[in-house]
């Protein structure tokens, strides 16, 4: 906690900029050139000169200059009462965090450069239908602004009628965004800040960005609105791990490696000291955050030695970094290095176990954390429990005072949210379970909440403390999601992944409430993200083996190169072996791009087959129906081994596959 206070203090600091900070740089160097001529002259004269310091390791990251207009001026017909300079303070707060935010998720190789003046007027009329930039460029000209002078523009009024969208250009090259009034929640507290700016310049100017990195020859930048994505986007074959909103931007800023890349004329440059070398800057206000304020140390890499650079350390959250000085930020026994979540103390596993849905947490309950990324509530505690079998997922929550749990299930936990046809959101009020599916809404949200068939629930208060157990049942039908498989529901088998997103709202009221950004709220993990979990135990069927839990979608080092490869004993005693997304022998399965199955008999013969998911590259990664490999086996102990290879090039993953055995 003490990181991240440090880490967010000064998240409001405006950077000067790039024109002042190249200013002061010139400064810097005639300071140095009268230093060396009095060195020079004071040697003639027989003194003694100091030493010359070494030179400081210099860094370079990528620039880009942003001009933020704010319009002041007030007109009660357009809804716009006016920016007081209380109003523009806060503003800038949001913008400054929004700056952070692109610092830390950008891995530090982007800055972004603050800008910032004020027209005394409502601003021209800018909505989704109605572009007029001409206004705004006549404004711009005759504050002396010329064409390409920015990388891009960001205008900002009270005006109702503003809107919010972004990837338009203005004088010549300069990228365009407008807004101020769209928001999503922010794991923050300031009255100071205006946290709805934050999420808006953070979503709009990612349109700026991706435009500049499609006119760069960068097309793999994610673009920032989910559904247009997947509608026309979408690289083919490959899966992108994220849940909604800011996780969402995250990712796109953390996968994108065109930084150092981008075209003119976007292509600028800041250099700055960097003794140890580690592309953390030491100490420069022009960056939103550098080692100093950070608490690193400047002269070594990896200030507490846990294998993580201190740059790493910075970037180890979305909103807030680990520890650069504690080895195990989340005193959890593992090294923040091999953490995958060092920000909380969570088990990598579910424990199978079924528990009596009563209220009461039995011994066998897996405990996920106690711990609370973000409450707006003071002295609210939490304790979050799961648990599952091979019908019920079931999950429990320890509270001291009532509220209403929202619990998102990313159904394959490698795909996450928006694939595969298998997440399902939860609302679990102290009165009763509900969810949302496909058939109430294909992209999820808390308006078409229905009661979850075949679910149970209970609640009790047991001394100061409120707990709601449910059990979710597996088969739920279709989820929600912009593309993925048919199925059926929630794969509840050992070694199967599930990543989970938990919101408390609510907080303090029994009647339970339909929105997760409803009254006071808390988040139990990085708010958007979801957190994987592996189900362990043994209560999948006896007759299905896990061939795989599914591989992540990346990058391929060589064409035909094999990603994965297993064997594994399989008896037959008659009846069909299928090849399934669930261990029931249901559901399509997917390779990117072959699957090839040997099988040495107990004879000692030997089959094999191969199955291709792309037409031998002539078409698209597509899932397939169950493969029944029945006519590969003979009866007793064969010998299987799956080879799982590229072929197409570009990227290789799979989902998750099992091998059942069905009468």
């Amino acid at each position: 906690m003490q990181a991240r206070a440090r880490d967010t203090e000064y998240a409001t600091r405006k950077a000067p900029s790039r024109k002042f900070a190249l200013a002061g740089s010139r400064r810097r160097f005639r300071s140095v050139a009268l230093l060396i001529a009095t060195c020079i002259t004071l040697a003639a004269c027989d003194l003694i000169v100091p030493p010359v310091p070494p030179v400081a390791e210099t860094g370079e990251v990528a620039s880009l200059d942003v001009l933020i207009v704010f319009y002041t001026g007030s007109n009660l017909s357009r809804g716009a009462a006016g920016l007081r300079q209380s109003d523009i303070d806060h503003l800038k707060a949001g913008l400054e965090l929004s700056r952070l935010f692109y610092w830390r998720n950008s891995l530090g190789r982007l800055l972004l450069q603050l800008d910032y003046v004020e027209i005394p007027s409502a601003g021209p009329v800018l909505s989704y239908s109605v572009y007029e930039y001409a206004e705004v460029e006549a404004d711009l000209r005759a504050l002396g602004v010329v064409d390409n002078q920015y990388d891009s523009v960001h205008v900002i009024s009270s005006a109702s009628d503003l809107g919010c969208w972004a990837g338009f250009r203005i004088l010549g090259e300069t990228t365009f965004s407008v807004g101020r009034t769209c928001g999503v929640p922010y794991p923050a507290e300031n009255r100071d800040v205006d946290y709805t700016m934050a999420w808006c310049f953070t979503h709009e100017y990612q349109h700026c960005l991706d435009s500049i990195a499609q006119q760069s020859s960068h097309s793999e930048m994610l673009h920032g609105d989910i559904e247009t994505f997947y509608d026309s986007h979408r690289a083919p074959g490959r899966s992108y791990d994220a849940g909604t909103h800011y996780n969402w931007q995250s990712l796109a800023l953390r996968s994108f490696d065109g930084y150092d890349d981008l075209a003119q004329p976007w292509n600028g440059v800041v250099q700055f000291v960097d003794q140890d070398g580690d592309g953390f800057p030491d100490d420069d206000s022009r960056f939103p955050l550098d080692e100093l304020r950070f608490g690193s140390s400047t002269s070594t890499t990896d200030t507490d030695g846990d294998g993580l650079s201190d740059l790493e350390e910075f970037a180890a959250g979305m909103y807030a970094g680990s520890n650069p000085r504690v080895s195990d930020t989340d005193s959890d026994g593992v090294n923040d290095s091999a953490d995958p979540y060092p920000l909380y103390d969570v088990p990598s596993q579910i424990r199978s176990y079924t528990p009596t849905v009563d209220g009461f947490i039995e011994s066998g309950w897996t405990a996920l954390t106690d711990f609370i990324y973000y409450s707006e509530a003071p002295s609210f505690s939490a304790v979050v429990y799961a648990a599952w079998d091979t019908n019920y997922l079931y999950f429990a929550v320890k509270t001291s005072t009532p509220c209403t749990a929202f619990l998102r299930v990313d159904g394959s936990g490698w795909n996450g949210l928006f694939e595969g046809g298998d997440s399902y959101e939860f609302c679990i009020a102290p009165q009763q379970l509900e969810y949302v599916g496909a058939a109430l809404n294909p992209h999820g949200g808390w308006q078409y909440w229905s009661v979850t068939p075949g679910g149970e629930h209970a609640y009790v208060q047991a001394g100061s403390w409120h707990v709601i157990e449910v059990a979710i049942p597996y088969a739920l039908g279709q989820g929600y999601g912009l593309e993925g498989d048919v199925v059926s529901g929630l794969t509840l088998a050992s070694g199967h992944r599930l990543g989970l997103s938990v919101v408390l709202a609510g907080i303090g009221s029994l009647n339970g409430v339909t929105d997760k950004f409803h009254g006071t709220k808390a988040f139990i993990f990085e708010p958007y993200e979801l957190v994987d979990f592996t189900l362990e135990g043994s209560s999948s069927p006896a007759s299905s083996i896990l061939v795989t839990s599914g591989i992540a979608y990346a990058p391929i080092s060589d064409r035909g190169e094999t990603f994965h490869l297993a064997t594994i004993p399989f008896e037959y005693q008659g009846g069909s072996a299928f090849l399934s997304l669930n261990p029931d022998g249901t559901g399509h399965i997917m390779v990117d791009d072959v699957l090839e199955v040997s099988v040495r008999r107990p004879d000692g013969t030997a089959r094999s087959a191969t199955i291709d998911f792309t037409n031998d590259c002539v078409d698209y990664v597509a899932p397939l129906p169950p493969q029944d490999i029945s006519y590969l086996m003979g009866y007793g102990t064969n010998e299987v081994t799956f080879r799982f290879r590229d072929q197409c090039g570009a990227y290789h993953g799979c989902t998750t596959i099992y091998l059942a055995s069905l009468p």
